[in-house]
């Protein structure tokens, strides 16, 4: 596309320009970063999305011409990237909106013409969004008298793919079709892979249809609207594709029936844990074939699909509102059909891995990485789906049982962990390669390539071990022990838990040895967050340390450091945990993963204080117990604080800024998904943490 054919399918910016001039964001590369979210209004209904300005129009790009992530999308394509109203060719002008559940957005404008001096609102524009439907546009007539409205709707699509707009290179695959003796129908057609969108108008009367150029048009109605009535019209959306994918995803056709707890003492945390609970609803994803298996998507707009980690966490911090566990096994059934069978150094797919993430088609990220459409590039999940099929079985005795195909899946994911541990020759611990393959350059949670960075600034070469992945082995292969115990009780697989108790105890002896550090800055001793290559402890205070709590590798004393760490100056910024502490000197509030808070994660850390606090209380260590349980409530109040200054839904990720440096609230961080899963599960969860150490 040329910039000239740009220049004609899309809205210019507002600024007044002199006839027939070239606007001066013309002459820039509009597809050269990432679009910021932070204006934007998000609605979700997985798998489709909706972004729009607050004024409720979607415009492919911002006042500064670089693209934006405004449109309506269905199964990771944009199957709307243009909707721009007018009135008698005036734009409406904004007056408010707000959110109605987590799939629709209502946008209220008024609209004044030369008839209308004043900034009274005689006639009001509301426009309804709705996640994986559409638009509908009424306009009231308040005015004492009838008016004639010219009605212009300026649509196109580009039928882009999620992550092209997120680089903010969106590319037009879309061509404009106007089906013949169709007369409120258009359709967008990608030919190279069969995907055709279709948007469909149902007003009162007669629909006119011009085209402009290959992929827009413009819709124009004719009303007359008497004082005090309204007009409407509906914009409906749908999409279809001949794509093939290895697992096709669907929408949920139920919600879950969580345990809502009743409320509490703090209305803020009760708000909290109501609009989380939308959220996850919104996030529902199943396997098309299996719609009973419902598990949720990790986050709109960037991750509305299946991701190990992400649908792993959520579904163990929801464990206490999950009734029957479905989440959990709905989880863990789509996971396992997923599981690594052979080896395939693209994927990073082994026997016994679990998938990392999941999508239509092959993804570049910002950064170069190309990720395959099913990809296992994670060193966590895999431990992850033992520990939560654990978790399920102690939550509900009936959920596993001994004849349960899941126990497969367990076993040989806890094979694959042995494995890692026995090609480590010199540390024997679970670890990954950070090259080879162009796709991602760290496989724990902390994926940015410059998450583990040692205080003189280098980034750590691998084989990398990180400390949580670590900690999660042992939880996996000790909480298995304990369910072949249960399962059973005659004593079949006492060899099989003897060995595997054996193993996570020789990996907890080889971790406290390895991973602690005894000589640095602090005051108290610390554990790394990863070991290099060379076996060198990666050195600096991080949130990493917050997911040892409750997994059994630490002993009460040890849990009383890291809970004096989680909650000093440098990892606690008054909101939540920030990913890397503030003297670090790759420190920044904005970083990813290098000082920005993560919702998810300062509860993890919440959650495993009050179950380290519960340990500690079990072998009479009381003064350790208070540390932890003293360090939960400060997170958790500066948690739901945050919450609230984002609306009671919590951002994948915000600014690690200090609370003591006045700001009324946390940053937002520009480009962060809302809502994310875990950070919706991650105000659910706060309700258990609390009571536990109530």
């Amino acid at each position: 596309m040329t910039d000239d054919t740009a220049d004609a399918e899309h809205p210019q910016p507002r600024d007044r320009q002199a006839p027939g001039a070239r606007p001066a964001w013309a002459n820039r590369d509009a597809r050269s970063r990432e679009p910021v979210l932070v204006e934007s209004v998000v609605t979700v209904r997985a798998p489709a999305v909706a972004i729009c300005a607050r004024d409720g129009q979607i415009r492919p790009r911002g006042d500064d011409g670089f693209s934006s992530a405004h449109g309506h999308y269905q199964q990771d394509r944009r199957v709307l990237s243009l909707c721009e109203l007018r009135v008698n060719e005036v734009a409406p002008e904004y007056l408010g909106d707000r959110l109605v559940g987590a799939d629709t957005s209502k946008h209220v404008c008024m609209v004044r013409t030369y008839e209308d001096p004043t900034p009274d609102p005689v006639i009001v524009v509301e426009r309804v969004h709705r996640a994986g439907h559409g638009e509908t546009i009424s306009i009231r007539n308040h005015d004492g008298k009838r008016r004639d409205l010219t009605v212009q709707l300026r649509v196109a699509a580009d039928l882009a793919d999620v992550s092209e707009v997120r680089r903010g290179a969106p590319g037009n695959h879309a061509q404009l079709v106007c089906p013949a003796g169709e007369r409120d129908l258009l359709e967008w057609h990608d030919r190279s892979d069969g995907t055709v969108a279709s948007l469909r108008v149902r007003t009162s009367v007669p629909t006119v249809i011009e085209r402009e150029g290959d992929a827009a048009a413009v819709l124009r109605w004719t009303v007359r609207i008497n004082e005090g009535k309204e007009w409407r019209t509906e914009i409906l959306l749908t999409t279809s594709t001949a794509a093939k994918t290895r697992l096709p995803l669907a929408a949920a056709r139920r919600s879950l029936g969580w345990r809502v707890p009743g409320p509490g003492p703090d209305r803020h945390l009760d708000a909290l844990v109501k609009q989380s609970l939308l959220d996850l609803d919104a996030l529902l994803l199943a396997p098309q074939d299996d719609r009973r298996r419902l598990f949720a998507a990790a986050g709109a707009p960037w991750y509305l699909t299946l991701f190990g980690r992400d649908s792993l966490w959520t579904a163990r911090l929801l464990l206490p509102v999950d009734q029957g566990c479905e989440l959990a096994l709905g989880t863990l059934g789509v996971l396992a059909r997923m599981q690594g069978r052979g080896y395939d150094p693209q994927t990073d797919e082994q026997p016994g891995k679990i998938l990392h993430e999941l999508r239509r088609r092959t993804t570049t990220h910002q950064q170069g990485e190309v990720l395959p459409p099913v990809y296992y590039g994670s060193m966590d999940a895999t431990a992850l789906f033992v520990v939560l099929l654990t978790e399920v079985a102690s939550c509900s005795a009936a959920a596993i049982t001994p004849d349960s195909p899941l126990l497969d899946s367990a076993r040989a994911a806890l094979a694959w962990m042995r494995e890692r541990t026995e090609e480590d020759e010199r540390d024997g611990f679970v670890r990954y390669a950070t090259a080879g393959n162009g796709a991602l350059f760290n496989h724990g949670w902390k994926d940015s390539s410059d998450a583990v960075v040692g205080p003189d600034g280098r980034v750590a070469q691998g084989p990398i071990a990180l400390a949580e992945v670590q900690a999660y082995a042992y939880q996996a292969a000790v909480g298995f022990a304990g369910l072949l115990d249960a399962l059973h009780p005659d004593g079949r697989a006492k060899q099989e838990a003897y060995e595997l108790r054996g193993w996570a105890d020789a990996l907890r002896t080889r971790f406290r040895r390895r991973f602690l550090v005894t000589d640095g800055p602090q005051e108290l001793p610390y554990f790394a967050m990863a070991l290099d290559g060379d076996g060198v402890a990666v050195r600096g205070l991080t949130s990493n340390i917050g997911h040892l709590l409750g997994t059994g590798l630490l002993d009460p004393e040890q849990s009383s450091w890291t809970a004096q760490h989680l909650v000093s100056q440098q990892l606690f910024s008054g909101w939540g945990l920030r990913t890397r502490g503030s003297q670090h000197p790759r420190f920044s509030p904005f970083s990813y993963h290098g000082g920005a808070v993560w919702a998810h994660d300062t509860a993890i850390a919440i959650r495993g204080l009050a179950l380290a606090a519960r340990e500690a209380r079990g072998v009479g260590e009381r003064g350790y117990a208070e540390d932890c349980a003293r360090a939960a409530r400060r997170l958790a109040g500066g948690l739901i604080d945050a919450g609230a200054a984002f609306g009671y839904r919590l951002p994948e990720v915000f600014s690690g800024g200090s609370r003591d440096s006045g700001d009324i609230a946390p940053l937002p961080f520009p480009a962060a998904c809302r809502p994310q899963a875990w950070s919706a599960a991650a105000g659910v969860a706060l309700v258990e943490a609390l009571r536990l150490i109530s």
